[in-house]
């Protein structure tokens, strides 16, 4: 009995020491998943504070625990051990834990560490500040005041409105850019160009899905996709792609202010070609026909598909029609007002008869 007595005590002695103070991050949200981390496992392996190792888990789903060692400053996670039950076992998985790994499969979806929703931002977010207080601040990105006093641009505006998620991300860039040069060898000059590129795309955004897209398709991924090929020891293309892709962007931009010579010509060209009588349909075709080779020697300098430049004759079409019945409208209206001020008027002299045409 006294036996059994110590058996049970040593039980509830080793189970109180074992047990971990877990707690969940986060407020649960439609599609994302929710984490919970061990309290007892944070430690930090550096007097910095830098690298700092944590357990944590999923919160439902398949139960699993996970050993990684957080790098606060150059934002990252490496996965160590996995524990995951499975019946009555536990498999543990010991992950090689090459450099690789620090990029997982939420980093290939845009680098965003930064917004809560992800597991790997929940994380760092969480643990970093325990070690470094001003973590958080000094990762954000600093509002240019100069900017900000005339911000005119949907992104200019986030930035300036203190947005952290904004002031994050884009905190965020600056230290895989950072993280980038030196991989790939990237002079300060080149830098500073590629810099600029980013800064005239998403300024060219007029709303949040525009924003969201130029930076996780056309920033974000390219560079994530050049760290880990750096990492991998495979050639560093970063420049080479981003100076073509900054040909490419202008060739775009001068075929789009070319093209709204298009415009132009269908504007010019009306008063020549509507007769009244045909039907505003039939006008606007023609007028497609005489300023169509504007549109094509614009877009023949880019790499639109004729797919594209079908599309955007269709858009233009219903503009076409619009500008002969305004014309039209605009003909009426001042047929009209000639004809009330001659009623008004009748001292005027008559019209003079029009010269017949051979």
């Amino acid at each position: 009995m006294i036996r059994l007595a110590i058996a049970l005590l040593l039980t509830v002695v080793s189970s109180a020491v074992m047990a971990a103070n877990w707690v969940t991050l986060g407020e649960p949200r439609r599609g994302y998943a929710q984490i919970a981390i061990d309290l007892d496992s944070v430690r930090a392996k550096s007097e910095s504070g830098r690298f700092v190792e944590v357990t944590w888990r999923s919160v439902g789903g398949t139960p699993h625990e996970v050993d990684s060692v957080l790098d606060c400053e150059e934002v990252s996670i490496t996965n160590k051990v996995m524990r995951q039950a499975s019946g009555q076992k536990t498999i543990t998985t010991d992950f090689s834990a090459p450099p690789t790994d620090k990029f997982d499969a939420e980093s290939k979806r845009g680098l965003r560490y930064w917004y809560p929703e992800w597991r790997n931002a929940q994380l760092l977010r969480e643990v970093c500040p325990r070690f470094n207080p001003n973590w958080e601040e000094n990762f954000l990105i600093r509002r240019p005041a100069a900017v900000c006093q005339s911000a005119k641009s949907f992104y200019e505006k986030q930035i300036c409105s203190g947005s952290r998620e904004a002031l994050g991300e884009y905190g965020l860039m600056a230290v895989r850019l950072a993280q980038l040069q030196p991989r790939c060898s990237i002079t300060q000059e080149s830098l500073e160009k590629i810099i600029s590129f980013f800064i005239d795309k998403v300024n060219q955004c007029k709303d949040e899905s525009c924003l969201s897209t130029v930076n996780t398709n056309e920033i974000f991924s390219p560079t994530e996709k050049a760290l880990q090929a750096s990492m991998n020891g495979d050639k560093c293309t970063f420049v080479d792609d981003q100076l073509a892709a900054m040909e490419r962007w202008a060739r775009e931009n001068k075929a789009l202010a070319d093209a709204r010579g298009y415009r132009q010509c269908a504007m010019e060209s009306v008063p020549l070609l509507d007769d009244g009588i045909s039907g505003a349909e039939t006008v606007a075709a023609a007028l497609h026909a005489k300023c169509n080779p504007i549109l094509v020697a614009a877009y023949a300098q880019t790499d639109k598909s004729v797919e594209f430049m079908n599309a955007l004759v269709r858009e233009f079409r219903p503009y076409l029609i619009e500008l002969v019945l305004q014309h039209r409208a605009a003909k009426r209206l001042l047929q009209e007002t000639q004809k009330g001020s001659k009623k008004n008027n009748p001292q005027s002299k008559p019209d003079r008869p029009k010269m017949l045409e051979m």
